[in-house]
């Protein structure tokens, strides 16, 4: 099992005004916004920085999550599930495939087929 960091997400509440924000001060020209304005990515070296919208922005803890790619979500899943990690079920939306687990200490990680 071999995990790279693809992105962290960043929960807002609004993401345009937090991806210009971040534009801004990286000076990176390179983002996706999707058309209902409530999940967009800037590119960030080899790592991607995600914005997703959240009502709960500020209120859930940290108000981030580390992402590692995996093309074999469900296969990763039943390794870590099988070290003990404390797992969700794979969630699949087309061909995205994601599971959320929890670190020691409860912060929330996610393996995804999305690189």
């Amino acid at each position: 099992m071999n995990l790279k960091p693809s992105r962290v997400i960043i929960f807002c509440k609004s993401v345009p005004v937090m991806m210009e924000f971040y534009s801004r001060i990286t000076g990176s020209k390179e983002s996706y916004i999707e058309a209902d304005l409530k999940w967009g990515e800037l590119k960030a070296g080899n790592m991607n920085v995600a914005f997703h919208y959240s009502a709960l922005a500020g209120k859930m803890g940290s108000g981030y999550k580390l992402v590692f790619f995996s093309s074999t979500v469900a296969a990763v899943r039943k390794k870590l599930t099988a070290m003990g990690v404390k797992m969700g079920t794979v969630i699949t939306s087309g061909r995205l495939r994601m599971c959320n687990g929890r670190d020691p200490e409860g912060n929330v990680f996610q393996i995804s087929n999305r690189e």
